[in-house]
Formats: structure tokens, C-alpha cells, sequence
């Protein structure tokens, strides 16, 4: 998926800005939306081809990483409220990154050790109709999610 995808996907889930404390959460989601592929440390050879430190969809793109970034944001919320939620927002964005790339062909390391064999679903090619179709999807799901919040907090505020 390109950059474009990656951030219009991580996009979707900005509409939990509209919800209590969902600011932080947005914020952390938006820096996430491209992290695996920029913590890869993009460098550069004399020629000015981008090389990487990490390679390519290989440890960055290692999902119990982020999941345990995710994990480790939830139960530090009763303490870091405001940077739990950022850190929830970047590691599920950073989750939401990945579930985009295994639908590429090239796909996603999802056995130890995270180098060598990857697992493609192969739904899409980059920049083909199918991932707007896919984006669109992520879209309208986010939206259900952010509607279906919004109802149960206002169902609660009045209980």
C-alpha cells in the first residue's frame, strides 16, 4: 500500500477525536498511520537510492510488537490517561498499517523470526481499485464504531 493509503485509512479512525478524550487518541493514530514503514530508518547511498536500516516489511512490520504496544497502552491508562490514548492510537494505527499490507501481495512476516517468509492474503494490488475499495471499507467500519460510541456514552451520560 502507498503512503497515501496508509494515512487515508489511519484517517478513518480520527473520528474518534469526536468522542471524550479522543483528541489524544487521533493524534496518536496520525503518527502512527506510516510508522512501520519509518521506523525502518530510511537512509540514503551516494547515488541518492533509498536504502533502510531495517529491511523492508521485516521487524517494523512484526505484529506482536505493536500488539503489545497496544496491550501495554490499555493497562496504563488509569495512570497516563492523555499519553496512554496517543500511544493506543499510534500502535493501532501501526496494527491497521500491517492488516493493509497482508492484503498486498507482498505481505507481512507472521511467525518468528520476523525476516524471510511472509503471509499475503493477496486481495489488491498497490494503487489498484480494489485498495480504494479496501480504504472505503475501513472507512465505513470506523464510521459505524465512532456512531456506535457516541451512542453508548450518550446512553450512559443519561443513566
Amino acid at each position: 500500500m502507498t503512503r497515501g493509503g496508509h494515512y487515508a485509512t489511519a484517517l478513518a479512525l480520527a473520528g474518534a477525536a469526536l468522542l471524550p478524550h479522543g483528541l489524544a487518541f487521533a493524534l496518536g493514530a496520525a503518527a502512527g498511520a506510516d510508522a512501520p514503514d519509518y521506523l525502518e530508518v530510511p537512509l540514503f547511498d551516494a547515488l541518492g537510492r533509498r536504502r533502510s536500516l531495517i529491511a523492508h516489511r521485516t521487524w517494523t512490520h512484526y505484529w506482536p510488537f505493536w500488539a503489545a504496544l497496544a496491550a501495554f497502552a490499555v493497562i496504563s491508562m488509569p495512570w497516563a490517561a492523555g499519553s496512554a490514548l496517543v500511544a493506543f492510537g499510534y500502535a493501532l494505527a501501526g496494527l491497521l498499517h500491517l492488516g493493509m499490507d497482508i492484503l498486498t501481495p507482498m505481505g507481512i512476516p507472521l511467525r518468528w523470526p520476523p525476516v524471510g517468509r511472509r503471509t499475503s492474503l493477496r486481495v489488491y494490488n498497490t494503487g489498484s481499485l480494489r485498495e480504494v475499495a479496501i480504504i472505503g471499507l475501513v472507512w465505513g467500519a470506523a464510521g459505524c464504531l465512532v456512531l456506535v460510541a457516541s451512542a453508548v456514552m450518550w446512553l450512559f451520560a443519561w443513566l
